[in-house]
């Protein structure tokens, strides 16, 4: 970990040696930016986010937490090693999750975001109301999280 905090500040004024850490690194964020690419397909949108700036973000909050540890910031200063082990956390409760369903407010009545669908299809309304429960509304839309 230090050697290669150590490369990547000698990168930063040698050319050769930053090609070197660059092409180094690349492979690096090409493992995250996979399992990104992987997760959208299996389980759909990442939202605002492309896999490849998924797997950049996530390959900087590593790059970044291994500085401010070896910077010796400690548990109690920031919970760098906490954190980062939260988004493994945070990964395997989405990954067992059924997936939510978004539904489009069409109606201002108050029945969690889909009165007028409701009133459309009877039917696959029961079967929503029976699978999910609305957890958030954001603007026009509602959250649905399996049951």
């Amino acid at each position: 970990m230090r050697v290669l905090q150590e490369m990547i500040a000698e990168g930063w004024s040698n050319q050769a040696v930053g090609a070197t850490v660059r092409e180094l690194l690349s492979g690096w964020f090409a493992l995250p930016t996979e399992v990104a690419a992987e997760a959208e397909a299996r389980y759909g949108s990442l939202g605002p986010f492309t896999a490849e700036e998924i797997g950049t973000l996530i390959g900087n909050c590593f790059i970044g937490a291994e500085a401010l540890i070896l910077l010796g910031f400690e548990r109690n200063d920031l919970p760098v090693r906490a954190a980062l082990r939260r988004i493994g956390v945070l990964i395997r409760d989405l990954e067992t999750r059924r997936p939510a369903l978004i539904v489009r407010r069409e109606t201002d009545e108050h029945v969690c975001g889909y009165a007028s669908f409701a009133q459309t299809y009877p039917t696959v309304a029961d079967f929503i109301e029976a699978q999910y429960q609305c957890e958030t509304r954001i603007g026009r839309y509602s959250l649905w999280m399996a049951k």
